[in-house]
């Protein structure tokens, strides 16, 4: 353990060394890229002052020549001047509290106080940073002097209005941060003249409504970041034209449904962020690209009606009010591979619960407060599975032995802040264990985590009993337990033959006195029986009318004559009739 402690702050220590290095490197390029500028400024500055100086004597000297040449002297003045004013069109130059790198054709103007966006900068800069200042609004004369820009950077800079085609020169820019600001609206001419633009960030900003077609001129956008603002409400071609986007953040807004019509513009979306919002129902089904979705913390979510698409691969449902594993869902995710259940409402996990994810690689089931019971065939149908984590479920007490026995490509198991007192699971030399935070119980049932903890470094503290608390699990002496459990084997032998010779003597016991008894009283017996009488039971005589005792007369009567045709000499006993 100590060697394993010393490693990890011999790691940190060379992680902390490397990164002071990169500190110091990249301070020494600012610093020699602050002095080439200055030296670049100086030598810019002394040529224009003698150019300037040379076409003042030139003017004077121009004067005093004949009227011959007077002609002349405004055309040779005006080429130098013409000159002095390309050069310095050509150079720009940079503004004070800024940073201006000619290599990199790269400006900072991080914390420097400004109001506007410069216009003296070097009108080829690719790179503008204009983080944490105070800029209220930008528009079309803010960047039309720079149409080589590909990345703007206006994020922390109090910004509140972003007027129509504020960007319409910008037709190479990549990439644009607009985050942390002030922002409220965005118009359909926003954005428009962005032909070229990958990423766009609106984070952290108070959007309220996405209008129908705002992003529509930005055709090859593959990241649009609109989390931490107040939105509400989609319009159904909020998203129209963002047929290239593949990463969807709108995280933290107040957004309760979406439309299933929103979906059907991004036809190349990988990755949708919906958490933390206050969504009741969702239908991603156009959504036949999408790898990643995330719906956590929607407390409300309702299940019912859910569809989603077949492409899935990573699927988060924290805290979405799951009381149960909805199994029919996942029969329809067979590229399912990580699954988050973390903080939710369930009381148990059943069999087959995770039927269908044959692929699925990564489980988490954490901080579910009312979990007590896990089905030992739960995982049956995820042979894939390469990490568990079952943490932090403070009433799940038992785990099937064979739970995880048929996992053969299981690495990590985290079993950590549950409530077990003893564990015994049938886990390979690869899995990686983790068991900290439970209340151990240490008897001799506690020898089977033992062998599973030799090995593993892992750290486990006793709980119970008193005598034992706070000491490690792996520094147990269980050796007694191997000839205290033989001796409690053989006294429960022993016991079992004793039980079945008490239970044949007392029978021997009861069956000899009954005996005795019947014996000894055999003959009262004998006369009781003598005098037992069997009475038949009286039948009362039937009263039958006259009609119904004619008719049995006759009926009588005919069976007589049918027994004499048949034998005339026989004589009937009254007994047949």
């Amino acid at each position: 353990m100590k060697k394993v402690q010393q490693q990890a702050g011999e790691e940190k220590k060379e992680r902390r060394r490397k990164t002071k290095e990169k500190m110091e490197r990249e301070k020494e390029r600012r610093r020699k890229e602050t002095k080439e500028n200055m030296a670049w400024k100086k030598e810019k500055g002394r040529e224009i002052k003698e150019n300037m100086e040379n076409t003042e004597l030139n003017q004077k000297k121009l004067k005093k020549t004949a009227k011959l040449k007077e002609c002349e002297v405004p055309r040779y003045a005006l080429g130098i001047l013409l000159l002095v004013g390309l050069v310095g069109r050509t150079d720009g130059s940079c503004p004070r509290s800024c940073s201006c790198s000619q290599d990199y054709l790269r400006v900072e103007c991080i914390n420097a106080t400004l109001e506007i966006v410069p216009l003296t900068l070097h009108p080829e800069i690719s790179n503008l940073l204009l983080n944490y200042n105070k800029i209220p609004e930008v528009g079309p004369a803010s960047f039309q002097f720079h149409p080589e820009l590909r990345t703007v950077n206006l994020e922390h800079s109090n910004l509140v209005n972003l007027q129509d085609k504020t960007f319409e020169a910008q037709r190479k820019l990549v990439e644009l941060d607009l985050s942390n600001n002030e922002v409220t609206v965005i118009r359909k001419f926003t954005f428009f003249g962005l032909i070229s633009l990958d990423s766009l960030d609106l984070s952290f900003n108070s959007i309220q409504v996405i209008d129908g077609e705002v992003f529509i001129h930005m055709p090859n956008l593959t990241q649009l970041n609109l989390g931490n603002n107040q939105i509400r409400e989609l319009n159904s071609s909020a998203f129209s034209g963002l047929g290239s986007l593949e990463v969807l953040r709108l995280e933290n807004n107040r957004i309760e449904s979406v439309a299933e019509e929103v979906w059907e513009s991004l036809s190349n979306l990988r990755y949708l962020h919906l958490a933390h919002n206050q969504i009741l129902e969702l239908n991603p089904r156009p959504l036949n690209t999408l790898h990643i979705l995330d719906v956590s913390f929607n407390p409300r979510f309702n299940y019912s009606n859910l569809i989603l698409p077949s492409s899935i691969r990573s699927l988060n449902l924290t805290q979405t009010g799951l009381q149960f594993i909805p199994t029919p869902l996942f029969q329809f995710l067979p590229s399912l591979e990580i699954l988050i259940l973390n903080q939710n409402n369930l009381t148990s996990i059943s069999r087959n619960a995770f039927k269908g994810l044959k692929r699925l690689k990564s489980l988490e089931i954490m901080e579910n407060k009312m979990l007590e019971q896990i089905d030992g065939s739960a995982f049956q149908d995820t042979r894939s599975l390469t990490s568990i984590n079952i943490s932090h479920n403070q009433d799940l007490y038992h785990l099937d032995p064979e739970i995880v026995s048929h996992l053969e490509n299981l690495v990590d198991l985290n079993l950590e802040r549950n409530r077990f007192y003893n564990l015994n699971l049938d886990l390979g030399e690869q899995v990686s264990l983790v068991g900290d935070g439970n209340p151990w119980m240490c008897d001799c049932n506690i020898q089977s985590l033992q062998i599973l903890a030799t090995g593993r470094n892992m750290t486990l503290t006793c709980s119970e009993p008193e005598n034992l608390a706070g000491r490690s699990i792996l520094d147990l002496d269980l050796s007694y337990c191997k000839t205290h459990l033989e001796m409690s084997a053989t006294g429960l032998k022993s016991r079992k033959i004793t039980m079945i010779i008490v239970l044949v003597v007392v029978l021997s016991i009861c069956l000899t006195i009954t005996g005795f008894i019947l014996y000894s009283c055999r003959t009262r017996i004998q006369n009781l029986l003598k005098g037992l009488s069997w009475r038949k039971p009286e039948i009362k005589e039937t009263q039958y009318s006259p009609e119904y005792q004619r008719s049995f007369i006759q009926h009588d009567e005919y069976f007589i004559s049918l027994a004499r045709q048949t034998d005339p000499t026989r004589h009937i006993p009254v007994t047949e009739l």
